[in-house]
């Protein structure tokens, strides 16, 4: 039985070198990228009657792409946000084509530049009230491989909408009004690579 083991354990030992050989340097990037992370967000409304209350709660995204180069990523990107307060439940969520730029070829130091949607929903079980506009997105990250192919990223976002339309109970209210939604984002997330 140790035979076996002892046989095992070379094999996987033989399988994984070869393996680490034909995977990227650390640091190096190349082919299709896929990533998630979860964090704590801060969203507000502005507007000129709005107050400056900014309220907090869970938060995160999904993101995955492809390597153009050693220091460019494209790919697509969600992000989301909830709060529930007294009898109120919030969400807001930004869909983006974002580009990352690695000013290292080896390092993982990364920011993020991307144009998308962003949605905004809250209700308290009778009305509810939904706002949407075109927005954009910019970030900064770290990437520290823990293997050949994946790294642990922490990461700060930060999005914003133009003027948004707004409705209530699906009804419009004002469209291009001097609303916009923002988002801050901070969380730490995992790169498959």
């Amino acid at each position: 039985m140790r035979r076996v083991a002892a046989a095992f354990v070379l094999l996987a030992a033989l399988a994984g070198s070869a393996n680490a050989q034909k995977e990227p340097a650390p640091g190096g990037r190349q082919g299709f990228w896929i990533g998630f992370g979860v964090g704590i967000g801060s969203a507000g409304l502005d507007c000129a009657t709005c107050g400056e209350d900014r309220f907090s709660g869970g938060s995160g995204y999904l993101r995955m792409g492809g390597t153009l180069s050693q220091v460019w990523l494209l790919g697509g990107e969600v992000n989301g946000w909830s709060h529930s307060e007294s009898g109120t439940d919030e969400a807001l969520v930004f869909a983006s084509i974002v580009a990352y730029w690695y000013p290292s070829r080896t390092g993982g130091l990364h920011l993020k530049f991307g144009l998308g949607g962003m949605g905004y929903a809250a209700t308290d079980g009778t009305d509810e009230l939904t706002a949407s506009g075109a927005g954009y997105i910019l970030g900064v990250g770290y990437e520290v491989r823990v293997r050949p192919n994946l790294s642990i990223t922490p990461f700060l976002n930060g999005m914003a909408s133009g003027n948004t339309e707004l409705r209530i109970n699906n009804q419009v209210v004002a469209t291009n009004a001097d609303l916009r939604l923002n988002l801050v984002q901070i969380g730490i997330g995992l790169t498959w690579h």
